[in-house]
């Protein structure tokens, strides 16, 4: 094959896989690489705005020095999202008027919370900033967001509670890989 004919083939290829990510992510299918939840593809619904426990979405993280510090020591990386960050695969832990408490677990309504431990140090050994421990009340269009799935998730344990607009839609699992 002459080299014409491979740089041709080459950026064909390059086109055809670029071209083929944006299809599927404008058709709302998502990857995870995070250890948040298991890795894999995901299927986002913009339309499933509902509000509830237990339900798995993705948010878009606001740009505030919690976040800011978080993208620094490589919880959160850069994305799309207006804060520049990427987005955010959570499950709804807790919604407005839910009573939270943050001590050495998570609980919610007196409930403790699957995987929610609050650790003070990183595996690197770096000290976690994390969200006051307390108890506190959610606020209307507040949401608490934590992973059940792996305990040691950058979730509301150490950022906070949410504005539920920050969501973008509910997320459904299609192809997953356990990475626990």
């Amino acid at each position: 094959m002459r080299k014409k004919s491979k740089a041709i083939l080459f950026v064909s290829i390059i086109t055809f896989a670029i071209l083929s990510v944006y299809i599927f992510y404008k058709a709302g299918y998502r990857y995870n690489h995070t250890p948040s939840f298991p890795i894999g593809i995901y299927k986002l619904n913009k339309n499933d705005l509902v509000i509830k426990r237990g339900k798995l979405v993705l948010v878009c993280p606001p740009n505030n020095k919690t976040f800011k510090n978080a993208n620094k020591y490589n919880y959160i990386s850069k994305g799309f999202c207006k804060s520049g960050y990427e987005p955010l695969i959570k499950k709804i832990a807790a919604i407005a008027g839910d009573k939270i408490v943050i001590d050495k677990f998570v609980y919610v309504n007196g409930i403790k919370q699957k995987n929610s431990r609050v650790y003070n140090y990183d595996s690197h050994g770096l000290k976690l900033i994390h969200y006051p421990k307390k108890e506190f009340t959610l606020k209307p269009n507040q949401i608490f967001l934590l992973s059940d799935y792996n305990d040691k998730s950058f979730d509301s344990r150490y950022f906070g509670p949410l504005d539920m607009k920050l969501i973008q839609g509910s997320l459904k699992p299609l192809l997953t890989f356990n990475n626990n």
